[in-house]
């Protein structure tokens, strides 16, 4: 056993040292393949390193696979899509028979911390005290909430790890003592462990991950069916299956609607695995880009195909002399797949290089585009996925060369001047191989060409606003210095008019949620004199709160009627401005000056009357129609947290330091945050598209450098192959043109085979793209022509030379070659 086991290394080893001798003895072809290779296995890696810490990775959560996040629906009004109330979440976590534990948190907000050091804004989320306990994770100090947080006047915090290093530099103290919170003493019960968070991005204010989470039991107060705006994780029981859990609380919601009618009429409900819902936005694009880089090792694999079948006609007598000297076919096809699986190696470690570069590259790509790729590393099972699929790309390009270069008849390769058929059909084979390859990158350029021409007709549309010249930035008022509506309604207009008094800003206006910086809030309303409509039915509409300037500064035009004068900026007078979209839908043919509503989202139902029509304008994203939307006046409902927009005569960013020192002028524990132009928001709105048309776009050039690369490379070989025949036609008479057509003509076939292919297979796969298009057809026309326009005119310049050299040919010289 131990003798058979010595053998089968020891030639093992003498293959490996003979195949790496051949490689080196041909320097150019293996440099090529080599590269070549690199870039394929490289690419493949770079993207499964996402994959995997996308949809593989374990989660940071004890047993992830039993967690679900548990969500309100409603499909015909996608406002209040993923939304839960506290009283159904409460009947939810006393009812049900599937979970072990449900939890709840409310969006991610913004609060002031102070008191140590400068202040600073950091995201907050509260969450009911067990949400650490469902999601089974502990803190690295101190401890999670218990049922006594929360209530009443305490305040309970745990900070992220990140906030706990950066504000209190790592205090293994700070457990057990207090900070001051918006003003107000909280105790700090633990710090949760580095790189931990919970943040489920859909359905987030803000779109930033907490830095702090607080205690927030839903006590009696909060527990009534007005409104939804919490968010719901549960851990399954259990053996029990997320379609059980989904069936049992389907019957819950449905027992919901006839108790509460008014509230839950035609409410449904989703259970999805946490996974799922984290990766969610991700999968379909990723497994996309996943295919292309896919087609891009497969080209690779064509191109190194083709110097192996290149290397098997020059070795066609090596491999002869070898079977004329005993060697079987199987022992030549075993060298042969030998030397492949170690060119393969050799690129992948290459390839590492390559991967590892384009990690880099895509997690800072990601980041622009608001894509979480912060878990992403290059651990063990990415450098085993890389070393098989080396091993794996070997034996696939190197099967077919191995099996003709061992085929044949070793007597007539061995006579001199000897031509085989395997000579036509390894040229056969080789057109095959890179028609195949063209038509590879007609699929990828169309792809690229799509997502092009979707992000130019994006980024092309009109907001309904202006945005240049502007800057925003987010200020949050804490509830210890500023009790009540009056005093920060009057803090907010100092701010104002102290900031439109510095020179070079133009105007100024305010707004809780600033275009593209945030969801506005939405709700139902009633139009005074007509009657409800039927349970279930109710009017909504998006609500913003904002100040008169607020319209003048983003240059919103006012279709009828007036906007706010001072007095309904100074206090409550039952004023609201609509936009067109609301009128629209809820007053056609009418005009609604004059007329009175009343907003769900106040604790008095007082009507408020229609001052003015403004334009629509989109909030959420480009792609996004504008929604019916009112505009109250701050102090109708006075909210703590505004954005502010400032126009500027010059760059709006060399306007932030002075809009800095304005707040803390007039309050010195006032921080600013999320300091940005409106302009940049916009491109936050826009960058998913770009980053899925970058990634494709350069996938789709290298597919195309390859495929030429493949065409040219076998046209010279050709030439090369064919030198005989041509002198000899030469001296028969045929001209250099004669030479240049024939030549030509042959890569003018693999070209069009290649081209007609690839449409065909374009028309099928860009299907699978168009739910990453905006306003552009999967089939169209002009990207079509674009691309084969554009593969054909670089396919005839890779013909071309080699056509020309052959027409160049002495005929003397080509009859002598052998």
């Amino acid at each position: 056993m131990c003798l058979a086991s010595f053998r089968i290394v020891d030639k093992l080893l003498k293959d490996l040292k003979f195949g790496f001798r051949s490689l080196i003895n041909k320097p150019g072809l293996t440099v090529v393949a080599l590269l070549t290779l690199a870039l394929g296995i490289g690419a493949n890696t770079a993207l499964f390193s996402i994959l995997y810490a996308t949809f593989w990775k374990p989660l940071p959560y004890r047993n992830a696979n039993q967690l679900a996040i548990i969500w309100e629906t409603k499909p015909e009004q996608g406002r209040f899509q993923n939304v839960a109330n506290p009283a159904d979440y409460m009947d939810w976590k006393e009812q049900n028979t599937v979970f072990e534990d449900i939890a709840a948190f409310a969006q991610t907000g913004n609060v002031n911390i102070s008191g140590t050091d400068e202040p600073e804004q950091v995201a907050i989320q509260y969450a009911t005290p067990n949400l650490f306990e469902v999601l089974g994770v502990r803190p690295i100090l101190g401890r999670t909430f218990t049922n006594r947080d929360g209530v009443g006047e305490d305040r309970t915090v745990i900070l992220s790890h990140g906030l706990w290093l950066r504000r209190f530099g790592g205090d293994p103290t700070l457990a057990g003592k207090y900070i001051v919170v918006n003003g107000r003493q909280a105790l700090v019960a633990g710090i949760m462990p580095e790189g931990w968070t919970w943040f489920i991005k859909e359905g987030s204010m803000f779109g930033k991950p907490p830095d702090i989470w607080m205690a927030f039991p839903i006590t009696p107060e909060y527990r009534t069916r007005r409104g939804r705006y919490l968010t719901t994780v549960g851990r399954l029981k259990p053996d029990v299956t997320f379609r059980q859990a989904q069936a049992n609380i389907e019957q819950l919601a449905r027992r919901f609607e006839k108790q509460y009618p008014d509230f839950n009429k035609g409410w449904g409900v989703n259970v999805v695995p946490l996974r799922e819902q984290l990766s969610g936005n991700l999968r379909k694009p990723l497994w996309i880009l996943a295919g292309a880089v896919g087609f891009v090792l497969l080209i690779a694999c064509t191109n190194v195909a083709n110097v192996m079948l290149a290397r098997t006609i020059s070795r066609r007598r090596e491999m002869a002399l070898r079977s004329a000297l005993g060697a079987n076919r199987i022992r030549l096809i075993r060298q042969l797949l030998t030397e492949s699986v170690l060119l393969s190696i050799f690129g992948g470690f290459m390839g590492l290089i390559v991967a590892v570069w384009g990690t880099q590259s895509l997690t800072l790509l990601g980041q622009r585009a608001n894509i979480d790729f912060h878990s992403v590393q290059m651990n063990w099972i990415v450098w085993l996925f890389a070393f098989a699929l080396s091993v794996i790309t070997g034996l696939f390009f190197g099967i077919v060369p191995s099996v003709i270069a061992s085929g044949g008849d070793s007597h007539e390769q061995l006579k001199d001047g000897g031509r085989t058929s395997t000579d036509l059909s390894t040229g056969k084979l080789r057109n095959i191989l890179v028609s195949s390859q063209l038509a590879i990158a007609v699929i990828l350029l169309s792809g690229a060409a799509l997502l092009i021409q979707s992000f130019w007709r994006l980024s092309a549309v009109d907001p309904g606003f202006d945005s240049k010249n502007v800057l925003t930035f987010r200020l949050v008022l804490p509830g210890a210095k500023y009790p009540d509506d009056s005093s920060k309604i009057q803090m907010f207009r100092r701010v104002l008019e102290n900031i439109q008094a510095q020179p070079g800003v133009k105007s100024v206006g305010m707004s809780n949620f600033s275009p593209f910086a945030g969801q506005a809030a939405g709700t139902s309303f009633h139009i005074e004199g007509r009657p409800d409509p039927p349970t279930g039915q109710d009017r909504t509409t998006d609500v913003i709160v904002t100040d008169d300037g607020f319209f003048h500064v983003l240059n919103i035009p006012l279709k009828q009627g007036r906007l706010y004068q001072r007095p309904e900026m100074l206090e409550r007078k039952n004023v609201v401005l609509i936009n067109e979209a609301l009128a629209r839908q809820y007053f056609p043919g009418e005009n609604p000056l004059g007329k009175r509503i009343t907003i769900d989202m106040r604790d008095v139902d007082v009507p408020s009357e229609i001052i003015g029509i403004v334009g629509d304008i989109k909030r959420t994203g480009l792609d996004v129609a504008p929604l019916p939307a009112v505009y109250w006046p701050h102090p109708e409902l006075a909210y703590s947290f505004m954005t502010f927009a400032v126009r500027t005569t010059g760059n709006p960013l060399d306007f932030a330091p002075a809009a800095i020192t304005t707040v803390q002028q007039l309050d010195h524990e006032q921080p600013l945050a999320e300091i940005r132009t409106l302009s940049d928001w916009i491109g936050d709105s826009t960058a998913r598209a770009q980053f899925n048309m970058i990634l494709l776009s350069i996938l789709a050039g290298v597919a195309l450098v390859l495929a030429i690369a493949g065409i040219y490379g076998v046209m010279s070989h050709a030439v090369f192959q064919r030198m005989q025949e041509m002198g000899i036609r030469m001296a028969l008479g045929a001209s250099n043109l004669d030479v240049f057509k024939l030549v030509f003509k042959e890569g003018s076939r693999i070209l069009a085979t290649g081209a007609i292919a690839g449409c065909m297979a374009t028309v099928l796969l860009t299907r699978l793209m168009k739910s990453l298009l905006f306003e552009t057809s999967t089939t169209d026309p002009f990207a079509m022509i674009a691309v084969v326009g554009a593969l054909l005119l670089a396919g005839f310049l890779a013909c071309w030379f080699p056509s020309r050299r052959a027409s160049g040919i002495s005929p003397i010289e080509a009859l002598r070659y052998e």
